[in-house]
């Protein structure tokens, strides 16, 4: 649908100026008399306290709707007795645009769609080869801009950009006040390009999954989750060496205590976002997918990457233990006389 509508017939005054000339009249005077048959005139108002009513002086309906008595409508005159208007002026039908509507000055016609299956992502999609082919075929002046829920989204994404930076170095300076250091805080926004991979699967898998505004908070939301399991394990990192273990032990150590919590922690966030998912909500689903995805795949990604960043950082080298260990030390035990 379009908000101009259809087109209406319309009538349209063409006034024969040497006539109205010789009888004295004018074309306002014509527009006058008009406009007082159909639309009627304010005489005076009437108040009702601090209420003021109009007052306005018109023809009865049934005469203001018959368009037949226009050309027997008295047009006066000054000096002398009043013309008929079909004695001055004709009327022609013509079709015409029953409004007109504009923005910022220049008029605009907002084609508007709706999809009972797609989303307004998925929808610009699919038409944006043929808003191109219609381009070309349109005369330089006119231009078409996307509009409704696609502008507004575009609009809250600039809105959203706009502020990331600032809180992305926020988020550095409190990482670098928490930990003390600036490899650590680095091996943590390590883990972030991690999650890409799972919301990259979950977008392709999951049918009808756009990277919407919605994706896009989702996204962030994510980026905060896979930080806070990266700090997590660091920092069981530092409990367990300060237990006494050493470097390779305690990356060993961490890696194996904060794999139930974290892996508990991620199913029970993504079986959470599950009745969304599954029911394809309208304005979550998006959000649900990218979160769902990425925290899977990288949680299980940051379990793995974590312990190896932080030897390699700092230089810790992990032995394995000895084969057969076990078997070594019973060899070496006393053999026992049968009695």
């Amino acid at each position: 649908t379009d908000d101009w509508k259809n087109p209406t017939v319309t009538l349209k005054v063409v006034i024969d100026q040497d006539a109205a000339r010789r009888v004295g009249i004018t074309s306002q005077d014509i527009a006058n008399a008009l406009s007082n048959q159909l639309s009627g005139v304010e005489v005076t108002d009437y108040r009702v306290g601090d209420l003021s009513i109009p007052v306005v002086f018109r023809t009865r309906e049934e005469q203001r709707t018959q368009l037949s008595r226009l050309n027997s409508l008295n047009i006066a005159v000054t000096n002398g007795a009043p013309v008929p208007l079909e004695q001055v002026a004709r009327l022609e039908p013509e079709f015409g645009f029953s409004q007109v509507r504009r923005q910022d000055l220049e008029r605009v016609v907002t084609v508007s769609g709706k999809s009972e299956v797609m989303t307004a992502a998925a929808l610009d999609k699919t038409m944006t080869a043929e808003v191109e082919a219609l381009k070309t075929t349109l005369p330089p002046i006119y231009r078409i801009e996307k509009g409704g829920e696609i502008e507004g989204s575009a609009d809250a994404q600039e809105a959203l950009f706009a502020n990331v930076p600032l809180a992305f170095a926020f988020m550095i300076l409190v990482l670098i006040w928490q930990f003390d250091s600036f490899r650590k805080p680095t091996m943590v926004l390590m883990t972030i390009p991690l999650s890409i991979t799972g919301v990259a699967l979950a977008l392709i898998l999951m049918p009808g999954a756009n990277f919407s505004f919605m994706g896009i908070l989702g996204f962030l939301a994510l980026a905060g989750i896979v930080i806070n399991n990266a700090i997590v394990l660091i920092d069981r990192i530092e409990i367990e060496k300060e237990a006494g273990r050493s470097d390779g032990d305690a990356i060993v150590e961490a890696g194996v205590r904060r794999l139930q919590p974290i892996i508990m922690t991620t199913a029970t966030t993504s079986m959470g976002l599950l009745p969304i998912i599954l029911s394809r909500d309208v304005l979550f689903y998006d959000l649900a997918v990218v979160i769902a995805g990425g925290l899977i795949v990288g949680t299980l990604l940051t379990l793995v990457v974590i312990p190896c960043l932080y030897a390699v950082f700092f230089g810790v080298k992990i032995e394995r233990p000895p084969e057969h260990e076990d078997e070594e030390a019973v060899s070496t035990l006393p053999a026992v006389e049968p009695n």
